[in-house]
């Protein structure tokens, strides 16, 4: 499965992956340079040290959503297809957070 970050700086999205564990999340993003990271259910800490290396401005309730999902994709259990639609909807709402992210004098501001 994949979460699609938007980053402003770069103007493009990053693609993290991502799995489903007994635990929690396992999540993989190049550019730490860590591999495979073993997650909690809301996704940390490897999806919000990627967040927070591309700078991009996330809710603040993501981790409550990510806990969630993972809650609901265990207690009932969904299809993959049906956990990605639902991480694609995340990752939707972040990247509307980063979007309208103030600008002018409010770069660099994070």
């Amino acid at each position: 499965m994949i979460i699609s970050i938007y980053a402003r700086k770069w103007g493009t999205s990053q693609k993290l992956q991502v799995e489903k564990t007994t635990g929690g999340w396992r999540i993989h993003y190049d550019p730490l340079g860590v591999g495979w990271t073993d997650c909690d259910r809301t996704g940390a800490p490897a999806l919000y040290k990627a967040l927070d290396r591309e700078g991009v401005n996330y809710p603040g309730s993501l981790p409550v959503y990510m806990k969630c999902l993972w809650e609901k994709a265990s207690n009932a259990p969904l299809p993959d297809a049906t956990v990605q639609a639902n991480l694609d909807m995340l990752s939707a709402w972040v990247q509307a957070t980063e979007t309208a992210t103030p600008r002018g004098v409010f770069e660099g501001c994070r």
